[in-house]
């Protein structure tokens, strides 16, 4: 008898990308997060760490503050424009739009905190898959 007669068949079909969509997600997730800090307060600098060596050889950890780009512009009629960005390139939300007008700071809060929470339940997860189409 032949493992071939005896064996049940089913189509093989894996996930592919699951653990690079929760990457991309959880990346999106702390730009946004990086985002509203900078919403709440203009002065905000993120921080990291690297290691330096310094003159007499002792390698050291030291604190470097991060340039954080706002993800918003003022337009010409005093509202805001957000765009969602993913590597510094904006995310096309609907159709070929990218950007979301906002009224003022308090609705941009708001916003960024809406966007956050829809990527972090997977909801938005089409907007990361028509990256890697691209």
């Amino acid at each position: 008898m032949s493992i071939l007669s005896k064996a049940k068949f089913v189509v093989f079909n894996p996930k592919k990308n699951s653990d690079a969509l929760k990457k991309k997600r959880k990346q999106i997730c702390d730009g946004i997060s990086e985002q509203i800090s900078l919403a709440k307060n203009p002065s905000y600098r993120p921080i990291s760490y690297k290691w330096t060596t310094g003159v007499d050889g002792e390698v050291k950890k030291t604190r470097v503050y991060k340039k954080l780009k706002p993800w918003w512009y003022e337009s010409d009629n005093n509202t805001l424009i957000l765009s969602i960005k993913y590597r510094g390139k904006p995310l096309k939300l609907v159709d070929d739009y990218n950007g979301v007008e906002v009224s003022d700071e308090q609705e941009l809060i708001t916003t960024l905190e809406k966007f956050k929470s829809e990527f972090e339940k997977g909801d938005l997860d089409n907007l990361l898959t028509a990256l890697q189409k691209t």
